[in-house]
């Protein structure tokens, strides 16, 4: 990083990834105030070039350090631009992954209601989109650990098949 400093625009691209890589590090480290402070480089840094790219993944990195100051309204509003950003830049697996983050963090919270509907919508975009999610179903998992957001039709046990087609059975409460 401190190389890339010393060269100037030749080197801007290996400075921005090494902060936005090293924000999430620090930020998975637990060494938050670090990771506050690289954050906040790499945001105004990727600003400054109107660089979207490296800017959302700043902003989706910035996760852990809202969670550790337990701001969730501030985490909830950087998925949604994480989001809406994806939809700029035509990279749609950010909306799936922003529904799944909004969803556990609003589990977490306690707002069971507004979860689900993110769960739902994770849920339709698999089912819109397999050639984006794959063969890993997450916002389908996210109904198994939490019997609160799912029960089956008719009131009989909870029931998630990891087969997209056969979900039919499955609502949320």
């Amino acid at each position: 990083m401190r190389l890339a400093e010393t060269v100037g625009d030749e080197a801007y691209e290996t400075l921005i990834i090494s902060l936005v890589l090293l924000e999430a590090i620090l930020g998975g480290m637990g060494r938050f105030e670090d990771a506050e402070r690289i954050s906040e480089r790499a945001v105004a840094l990727s600003q400054q070039r109107g660089d979207q790219l490296h800017l959302m993944g700043a902003v989706n990195n910035r996760r852990a350090v809202r969670i550790a100051r337990h701001d969730v309204a501030g985490a909830i509003e950087d998925q949604q631009t994480v989001m809406r950003m994806g939809r700029e830049l035509g990279m749609l697996i950010a909306e799936y992954f922003g529904d799944y983050e909004i969803a556990l963090l609003l589990y977490q919270r306690g707002d069971l209601e507004a979860a689900a509907q993110h769960v739902r919508r994770a849920m339709a975009f698999e089912d819109r989109h397999p050639d984006v999610v794959g063969s890993t179903l997450v916002a389908t998992m996210i109904l198994a650990p939490h019997p609160s957001l799912r029960r089956r039709r008719g009131g009989g046990a909870e029931h998630a098949s990891p087969d997209r087609g056969r979900r039919a059975d499955l609502t949320l409460g």
